[in-house]
C-alpha cells in the first residue's frame, strides 16, 4: 500500500494538510482482487520443504486446476517497498517485479515500465 502526505497553503494563508493511502494495483493484486480471495502460497518464510512445495505449487501450469488457482509465478507481485522519480515519472519497485508508474494526484497505478525489453526485477533500495 501507498501512503502520501501533501502540505498545500489553502487560499486564506493556512497550511492544510491531506493523507492519501492505495493499494499498489499489481497485475497478482488484481488477480487476487477479481476472485475475491488469496491466491499465492508464501514462499518467502517457513519450513525448507514446505517451501520448495509452495514454489512448485505457485509457479504449476499444466494441470488445469492447478492452472486456474496458481498463475504460473512463484510469489506475488508487491512493489510496495520503495517509491522513486525517474524522467518525471513515479514508480513504485520491490524485488520480485519490474517497476510500476504511479500517479501521485490520486496513487493509481499505472503501466509496468517497459525499460527497451528489460525483463528482471530491480533493486527495491535503490541509491541514485
Amino acid at each position: 500500500m501507498l501512503h502520501a502526505t501533501t502540505f498545500d497553503r489553502g487560499d486564506n494563508g493556512e497550511w492544510k494538510l491531506s493523507y492519501k493511502n492505495r493499494y499498489v494495483e499489481a497485475d497478482t493484486f488484481l488477480m487476487e482482487k477479481e476472485r475475491n480471495r488469496p491466491l499465492f502460497l508464501p514462499s518467502a518464510e517457513g519450513e525448507p520443504r514446505a517451501l520448495l512445495v509452495a514454489t512448485l505449487l505457485n509457479m504449476a501450469s499444466t494441470c488445469t486446476l492447478t492452472n486456474m488457482l496458481r498463475f504460473g509465478k512463484v510469489t506475488k507481485d508487491y512493489n510496495n517497498t520503495n517509491v522513486f522519480e525517474h524522467g518525471g515519472k513515479v514508480y513504485t519497485i520491490a524485488e520480485n517485479h519490474l517497476p510500476y508508474e504511479v500517479d501521485t494526484s490520486n496513487l493509481k497505478t499505472g503501466k509496468i515500465w517497459d525499460i527497451n525489453g528489460w525483463d528482471r526485477p530491480f533493486n527495491s533500495h535503490p541509491k541514485v
